[in-house]
C-alpha cells in the first residue's frame, strides 16, 4: 500500500491560503478519483476540492475552520501501489496562459511603433468601458 499526500491546489494567482469549511469524507472511508473530499473557502470563492487519487482516507491533517496554505498537504490517502507519493497540485489553466505570454520573444515587447494616438471618447448614445477604450487606442 502506498501513501499519497493530497495537496491544497492553487485557486488563483493572488490566493495563497484557504479555510476548510467541511470534510466530505471521514477517516477510514473509501475515496474515488475526482470525488469531493473537502470544501474550502478563500477570500474570493468557495470551492470543492476533488481527490487526485483513489484510496482510503487514513489521515486528516487539518480540521474544519483550519487555515491551509496553497501547496500544503491537507490529507493522506492509502492507495494500491508500492511507494509513497507526494501529489502536486495541478496548476490553473489561466496561469499557463500567462506563462505562455511571458515566454514570448523579447523582440516583440521591445519594438517601438510610431503611430498617432487615437482618443476614443464616449458619445451620448454609446458607452465604451475603459477596457474597450484601451483596446481601441492600441489598434
Amino acid at each position: 500500500m502506498a501513501r499519497v499526500e493530497l495537496i491544497m491546489p492553487k485557486m488563483g494567482e493572488s490566493v495563497s491560503e484557504a479555510t476548510i469549511i467541511t470534510w466530505s469524507k471521514e477517516v477510514g472511508e473509501h475515496v474515488e478519483l475526482d470525488e469531493t473530499i473537502v470544501e474550502i473557502a478563500t477570500d474570493k470563492v468557495d470551492s470543492e476540492v476533488p481527490s487526485t487519487h483513489e484510496g482510503k482516507l487514513i489521515e486528516k491533517l487539518f480540521e474544519a475552520d483550519d487555515l491551509v496554505q496553497v501547496g500544503e498537504a491537507f490529507a493522506i490517502l492509502e492507495t494500491e501501489g508500492g511507494e509513497e507519493v507526494k501529489e502536486t497540485a495541478a496548476e490553473n489553466p489561466v496561469i499557463e496562459e500567462k506563462n505562455e505570454a511571458e515566454n514570448k520573444p523579447q523582440e516583440q515587447t521591445n519594438t517601438v511603433t510610431t503611430q498617432e494616438k487615437v482618443v476614443v471618447k464616449n458619445s451620448s448614445d454609446r458607452f465604451y468601458s475603459p477596457l474597450v477604450r484601451s483596446m481601441a487606442t492600441k489598434c
